[in-house]
């Protein structure tokens, strides 16, 4: 994927006999990382309306697949916002992301490991949680990149607004990952050099089995979404402990952890070690690529309300404390650098999963419905990779 030339103050053509066209837009907060904009955003304007207009759409993001001018554009900026598109249908989202993608050869990313239930909404579409079910609305989710911490996760994701926030709350936000890691990198470049020296960090989340009313995460780690993928329904109504262990432990060893255990409640231990400090595999940009600040995000809110909280299960990857003030001043900059996107009817956004962070503000149950459709290509597999030398990550690119 090409990352030189100018970009376009428009992109267009004809489709079906309908003008269907991108016309870049100023956004009021958008600010230059790294000598490029982030972020950048379009109207959709089309000249027709009607069925005919919703096949010219899907020509034209076909076209933005198969000439990989959008994947560029995600992958210059880190998040590609497009407002306009006059519907609200989650089938025309599915269709719109489909041919986009497939032209490009991507695939919809398969998720595992799961705290969250996700339903199925279309093809390649689903809901983004079960925050409302759970009450987790009322707090901030904080920072995180999709599924860091795993041995799997997707390259671009997507969200649609099918119904964007009437009242106070419930904006996207996003952190660019290598602006992060320049403000870090500032402040405390001893916590950039032992991030790469000692093994990055190592945390771990408890999947229960069998699940208590008043749990935080409502799912089992026998259920398809977390670790159940290869488990039967004959085996969860026998209880067979010993076949559905086997088989959850075959698909963490597969896409989560090559370390994970039970204990003696039969609850799943998912140890998950990974580098952190990473360079963009197609940019060569520095990242701090985690899932850090929503990680430590509850014990920093309790710290900071005076309570005394129980540090969370965090270490660099040999094993050595991290020093509270890195983290606290992680955290702290993935909160004041953020991107805050206001949703309106029908945006959707695309993010490069491995260059941004994404989060979401507090917000009134019912006010929002958001969905996401996850995306990794076919065939090459590059990821955020460790450089061979701490020097590689500090040089400016």
């Amino acid at each position: 994927m090409s990352l030189t030339g100018i970009d376009p103050q428009e992109i267009s053509g004809i489709y079906q006999n309908i003008s269907v066209k991108l016309v870049k837009k100023p956004l009021a907060n958008s600010r230059l990382v790294r000598g490029k904009e982030y972020p950048i955003a379009f109207d959709l304007l089309v000249e027709g309306d009607g069925e005919k207009s919703f096949v010219a759409i899907n020509d034209f993001f076909s076209y933005l697949g198969e000439s990989g001018e959008l994947l560029r554009l995600v992958t210059n900026h880190g998040l590609v916002i497009i407002q306009g598109l006059a519907s609200t249908n989650p089938e025309t989202y599915s269709q719109i992301v489909n041919h986009l993608f497939q032209a490009q050869k991507y695939q919809e990313f398969d998720q595992v490991g799961l705290l969250a239930t996700r339903e199925k909404i279309k093809e390649s579409v689903s809901s983004v949680g079960n925050d409302d079910a759970l009450g987790k609305n009322v707090n901030k989710l904080h920072s995180h990149q999709e599924f860091s911490r795993y041995l799997e996760y997707p390259h671009i994701l997507t969200f649609f607004a099918q119904q964007a926030s009437k009242l106070s709350g419930g904006e996207s936000t996003t952190t660019h990952a290598t602006e992060l890691f320049d403000a870090v990198n500032s402040k405390y470049p001893e916590f950039i050099k032992d991030l790469y020296e000692k093994q990055g960090n190592h945390v771990y989340q408890k999947f229960s089995y069998r699940i208590s009313p008043d749990s935080k995460f409502q799912i089992s780690w026998t259920d398809e979404g977390a670790f159940g993928k290869y488990i039967t329904q004959d085996e969860k109504d026998k209880g067979d402990l010993e076949s559905m262990k086997t088989k959850a432990t075959k698909i963490a060893h597969e896409r989560v952890s090559k370390d994970i255990e039970f204990d003696e409640n039969n609850d799943l231990i998912v140890h998950q070690r990974t580098s952190i400090v990473n360079l963009h595999p197609i940019t060569g940009l520095p990242l701090i690529f985690s899932s850090l600040p929503t990680y430590y995000s509850g014990y920093y809110n309790s710290k900071q309300k005076g309570d005394n909280p129980k540090l969370p299960p965090l270490t660099y990857g040999n094993g050595e404390p991290i020093p509270e003030k890195y983290l606290d001043f992680l955290l702290e900059q993935s909160v004041k650098l953020e991107y805050t996107h206001r949703f309106k009817d029908g945006d959707i956004l695309f993010l490069d999963n491995f260059a941004v962070y994404h989060g979401r503000n507090p917000y009134t149950i019912g006010d929002r419905k958001i969905l996401a459709s996850f995306w990794e290509h076919e065939s090459f597999q590059r990821k955020p990779y460790r450089p061979s030398s701490w020097e590689a990550l500090v040089t400016d690119v």
